[in-house]
């Protein structure tokens, strides 16, 4: 058997298929901690947009919207309008009474609570509030 154009290879030799990078582990770190924010940013938007728009929904035709934090309504100018509101914040109720469960006390003249949520009259479009 013959050998021919054979060449003497050191015993620990190491074959590199790809030149190493020149930026070093700062490079790294830092197109990795870049590609991380987009990602958390993109992630983050989803989230939010879909949650604002998962909150707006409508009262039935007719129905005022009741902040629950001041107590006032604001109703509709006719009787087919539906009104928008975000019901973490507001309820739907009728111009005279207070039915919404997280406001049904009717704010009556002189500020006397009326816990049967009838407005009573004189007094529609009155403000709801919660039980004492």
């Amino acid at each position: 058997m013959s050998v021919r154009n054979i060449v003497p290879m050191p015993e620990n030799a190491v074959f590199e298929r790809y030149p190493k990078p020149r930026y070093g582990w700062a490079g790294i770190l830092l197109i990795t901690l870049v590609i991380l924010a987009i990602v958390v940013a993109v992630i983050m938007y989803a989230v939010l947009r879909n949650r604002q728009s998962s909150n707006i929904t409508r009262c039935e035709p007719g129905l005022c919207a009741i902040r629950y934090d001041t107590g006032d309504k604001r109703c509709p100018l006719d009787a087919d309008t539906r009104l928008q509101i975000n019901p973490v914040f507001e309820g739907c109720t009728s111009n005279n009474y207070c039915q919404d469960p997280n406001a049904r006390c009717a704010v009556l003249a002189g500020g006397v609570l009326d816990c049967s949520g009838v407005c009573g009259i004189g007094n529609d479009g009155c403000r709801c509030e919660d039980a004492p």
